[in-house]
């Protein structure tokens, strides 16, 4: 179990593990566990990430080193492997409770209905997307 956990953030062999500690922790406490201060939202993840967490954070396994190059590059492919099958379920879904039969047909539908709530939110969706690039330390 652990070691496909490390797979996932292109962590093979014992070395990489080292070589790549203080990245690896950047990631998991930046993207898959965080601790946030509770506000009005009911979306907890828009909840801010509290100031323990950010000491949390703020501990490095590298003294201070970036992220390895190589580890930025692994984690935007891994974490795009990763989403694609949460994202094809959530596309079946969508698209048989509207019944869509076929993909072409739920993606415009889709198209439609993240523009929309883009709208409601007041940020377009490629400015949304460029703020989620900047969060997750892709150029």
């Amino acid at each position: 179990m652990a070691r496909a956990g490390l797979k996932q953030y292109g962590v093979g062999t014992a070395v990489e593990a080292v070589d790549m500690a203080g990245g690896v922790w950047r990631a998991v406490t930046d993207d898959w566990l965080t601790h946030r201060r509770p506000t009005s939202d009911s979306n907890k993840s828009r909840w801010p990430v509290s100031e323990e967490w950010r000491c949390v954070q703020a501990t490095s396994f590298s003294y201070g080193a970036d992220r390895p190059e190589r580890l930025r590059e692994l984690e935007g492919l891994g974490s795009a492997a990763r989403a694609l099958p949460q994202l094809n379920g959530l596309l079946v879904s969508w698209a048989a409770h509207l019944r869509m039969p076929n993909l072409n047909e739920a993606l415009r539908a889709l198209e439609g209905a993240a523009s929309a709530r883009a709208d409601v939110k007041g940020r377009p969706f490629a400015e949304q997307v460029r703020a989620r690039q900047l969060r997750i330390g892709l150029p």
